[in-house]
Parts: C-alpha cells; structure tokens; sequence
C-alpha cells in the first residue's frame, strides 16, 4: 500500500509536511491509543483538542502533589512525571475512565 493510499483509508494520519503517525500504536499499561491524555494540575482545568486526541488538565485538591518519591521531575520532557502506580490512583481518585489500562504482569 502507498503512503497516499494509506492517509486516504486513515491507516496513517498526517501530523505536519512529512510527518506522520500511526494511530493504532500501543504503549505500556494502555493497549490502545488513548483519544484523551489526563494531567493533574493545582492550577486551573483545560483541555485542548489536537490531532492526536484531547490533552486534558484535571484541577486536584490533593496537599503536597510533589512532595512524594512516586513523581520526579522529567529533565527530558520539562515536567513533573508521576509513577504509573502514581497515575492510575490518580486517575481513579478523580473519576476517570481505566477502560484502556491493563496493568503488565
């Protein structure tokens, strides 16, 4: 199959001038792409619509969010990174969907 062919039947998607992305790709404890992305903030909620899915700010109340040894700062990334043990409670704690996650054995 062409690449032309492949983004007319959206097996691949376009992400800018010749970048492109497979958005059946799995990662980790999710076995599918997630449509949405949660983070946590102290700070106010958003959410941004982007090509790739939604990417979602969720407000938390929780003292002390950085004072734990289950998130570290990611040089990397430039942001707070929370374990996935660390992710999945927080993700439980604030209500949302755990449909796509399945824990590796």
């Amino acid at each position: 199959m062409t690449l032309y062919r492949a983004r007319q039947a959206q097996i691949i998607g376009t992400l800018a001038r010749g970048w492109v992305y497979f958005p059946r790709a799995r990662n980790g404890w999710i076995s599918q792409l997630p449509m949405i992305e949660t983070y946590m903030t102290t700070g106010g909620e958003a959410r941004f619509d982007t090509p790739l899915g939604s990417l979602e700010l969720i407000h938390t109340k929780k003292e002390g969010i950085l004072n734990a040894k289950d998130i570290y700062w990611s040089v990397s990334r430039n942001i707070w990174v929370a374990t996935p043990e660390r992710a999945f409670s927080d993700l439980r704690y604030v209500g949302r969907n755990l449909d796509l996650i399945s824990k590796p054995l």
